[in-house]
């Protein structure tokens, strides 16, 4: 490991920040509330420049894998994206639906599908079909306020921390969502929430401040079990 060194760009107190799978690009929420970004060219970090849009303070961003579809809450609380067309950012533009404050948010690998808290506090998704964006529409279950969203590769999955405590999920079975239901631990305030690509580990920090997971063994989820260390 070298490091660190700047990549380009400042970051307003309490931006996210985001990358693609690759690593070479990041976006952030510059000092004007802009969403920008930077990306390697020939070897080497160029910008920031502006992608599109104002984001609200408390805005998650979300990039898919691939790099060129990036999500956000605009100051409208509007979910929105800005995508890539002929090599050029493009938006921005509501996708579908409004975001409660505190909205966590996330993304597929495709990012064709996007998960958030609408303002009566239920989980929903936005989703692409025919080109186009559909939605929103219920996924079933309330996060607590401060949950993080997190979407397995194939945006068949999703993780959240419920209004007890509970870490839990939602899942696509026969075309359409199920559940919520707890897959083991409660997970302290604050708490980050994330999965692996297959959907099968889920991390989270657990009411002691030790770093826990689930897991799936034979079918079943298991857990929590301490993963080592402690979080701030």
């Amino acid at each position: 490991w070298q490091g660190p060194s700047p990549i380009g760009g400042k970051a307003r107190p309490g931006s996210p920040i985001a990358t693609n799978a690759a690593g070479t690009l990041v976006a952030f929420v510059d000092t004007n509330g802009n969403v920008v970004n930077d990306w390697v060219s020939n070897g080497a970090w160029q910008g920031p420049s502006g992608l599109g849009g104002k984001a609200r303070g408390d805005s998650p961003l979300a990039f898919n894998a691939a790099g060129d579809h990036i999500y956000f809450i605009d100051t409208d609380g509007n979910v929105a994206n800005d995508w890539v067309s002929n090599g050029a950012w493009q938006g921005p533009s509501p996708i579908g639906g409004k975001a409660r404050a505190g909205s966590g948010l996330a993304t597929d690998a495709a990012g064709t599908h996007v998960a958030f808290v609408d303002t009566n506090g239920n989980l929903a998704n936005d989703w692409v079909s025919n080109g186009a964006w559909q939605g929103p529409s219920g996924m079933g279950g309330q996060p607590r306020g401060d949950s993080p969203l997190a979407f397995n590769a194939a945006g068949d999955h999703i993780y959240f921390i419920d209004g007890n405590g509970n870490v839990a999920n939602d899942w696509v079975s026969n075309g359409a969502w199920q559940g919520p239901s707890p897959i083991g631990g409660k997970a302290r305030a604050g708490s980050g929430l994330a999965t692996d690509a297959a959907g099968t580990h889920v991390a989270f920090v657990d009411t002691n401040g030790s770093l826990a997971n689930d897991w799936v063994s034979n079918g079943a989820w298991q857990g929590p079990s301490g993963l080592g260390g402690t979080s701030r």
